[in-house]
């Protein structure tokens, strides 16, 4: 070897040793020394792999998808990845291999609103945050109330005669639609099931407790009553004599001066009667189950959904007139004014808030905002594997220590839904880890 290649040779090794000195320094974990990072890095390196056919099951995998594994210590690491879809192979990196005695489960994080917020804000987030919202709403509350409840309770006085007026346009709009509703529930509902039900059921309850009391009421005026003074005046009104009217004259005073005064004087026996009617028919379990259906009935049918959502965005959403009312009232002034200070009393606790969510910028974004980031903005972190021993009656099964690599073939499991990713934070001595996250910015 001459001078010129030793040389080459040299400078090269010295470039490649700077080269991971300097990743080391912007990139290496806290705690792990030079040494053992390059090691490592090392060791990932060139130490051998192993590919393993999976079958996935019809489970969608990418290429690059993680394989994860616990080791002795209860972390997390990645052991490989997916690295052909076909056939599905995943790469796996060192010893030891995985075996027969163990569980393949796919994880594929959800990608609704519910999950990402609960990624983003866990329960101890949450409880954080409902607690500086409850202390504001403490120290402010009755201030911003002071503020703006005028204006709540003035848009609702005058939003309720403009959506009355709204619902009556739109109820003569599609009359002929709600008569042919109405028309079919006499038929299903009042005459086949309603009307049943007041005869078998509510009709003896009234009979039974107000029965008593309007026979009583009934003797009283019949002993006030008197046939001479209606008998002679009939007789008198038949006659050809000019004057008439005198039976009606005498029946208006004997509502007045008689009826009107014992139904008075009953008011409390009413009272107690409309009581028990009631309280029986509370009780009464056919009722129950008859209203019940009629309920049901009527939230089912869809016929009549579609009709009262229709007048109600043609009354409320669509009104133009509650809308041009609306904005005179929250575009004035004094609204610009309340608005304003609740803004500035609230404006600590929401500032507090989003650096308990996104992060600080001394301190850097929160773990769950990364999260966030990576799963829906990067679309990363989507799925995973997760290797694991598979136990049962609360023991592992024994694992072979020999595997046949032909006939070899982990099935892929659907894991139950809700796992969290194990985020990749750094590096082991041997592999890169994956740890879950810290709980705080």
């Amino acid at each position: 070897m001459t001078d010129r290649q030793r040389a080459s040779l040299m400078g090269g090794f010295v470039a490649v040793a700077a080269l991971c000195l300097m990743a080391w320094v912007f990139w290496g974990p806290r705690g792990v020394t030079a040494r053992e990072w390059l090691g490592g890095l090392l060791r990932f390196t060139f130490q051998p792999t192993r590919h393993i056919r999976i079958d996935p099951q019809n489970l969608r995998l990418v290429h690059g998808d993680p394989v994860f594994q616990l080791d002795g210590g209860g972390r997390w690491k990645q052991v490989g990845h997916v690295a052909e879809l076909s056939p599905a192979t995943v790469v796996w990196y060192q010893r030891p291999w995985p075996t027969e005695g163990q569980q393949w489960k796919y994880h594929e994080a959800p990608r609704d609103l519910r999950h990402v917020l609960g990624l983003l804000a866990p329960p101890q987030r949450r409880a954080a945050i409902e607690s500086q919202i409850r202390a504001a709403l403490r120290e402010h509350g009755g201030a911003i109330q002071a503020s703006l409840e005028p204006l709540v309770l003035e848009s609702v006085r005058e939003s309720l005669p403009l959506i009355q007026r709204g619902v009556s346009i739109s109820i003569d709009r599609h009359r002929e639609e709600l008569d042919a509703i109405a028309a079919r529930y006499r038929q299903e509902i009042v005459r086949e099931r309603l009307l049943p039900l007041i005869r078998t059921e509510v009709l003896p309850v009234v009979q039974q407790y107000a029965q008593p009391l309007a026979e009583e009421i009934g003797r009283e005026l019949w002993d006030r009553a008197s046939l001479w003074r209606f008998g002679w005046r009939y007789l008198y009104d038949t006659s050809p004599l000019p004057e008439r009217a005198l039976v009606r004259g005498e029946w208006e005073r004997f509502v007045q001066q008689e009826v009107i005064p014992v139904v008075r004087s009953h008011e409390e026996d009413f009272i107690v009667a409309n009581g028990r009617i009631m309280e029986s028919l509370s009780e009464n379990a056919e009722i129950h189950k008859v209203l019940t259906e009629v309920g049901s009935d009527l939230l089912e049918d869809a016929e009549l959904r579609r009709f009262l959502l229709k007048v109600l965005r043609e009354s409320v959403l669509e009104n133009e007139e509650l809308r041009e009312r609306w904005r005179e009232i929250w575009n004035s002034e004094r609204a610009s004014a309340a608005l304003a200070d609740a803004a500035d009393r609230l404006e600590p606790a929401i500032r507090a808030i989003g650096d308990e969510l996104f992060g600080t910028r001394e301190g850097g974004i929160t773990p769950e905002f990364a999260r966030v980031l990576r799963l829906a903005i990067l679309e990363k972190d989507r799925r995973w594997i997760v290797v694991s021993e598979r136990v049962k009656d609360s023991g592992l099964l024994p694992q072979s220590s020999t595997v046949d690599e032909d006939r070899f073939r982990p099935v892929l499991e659907l894991a139950a839904p809700g796992e969290p990713y194990p985020l990749l934070v750094g590096w082991t001595n041997d592999t890169p880890q994956a740890t879950d996250p810290p709980t705080g910015p």
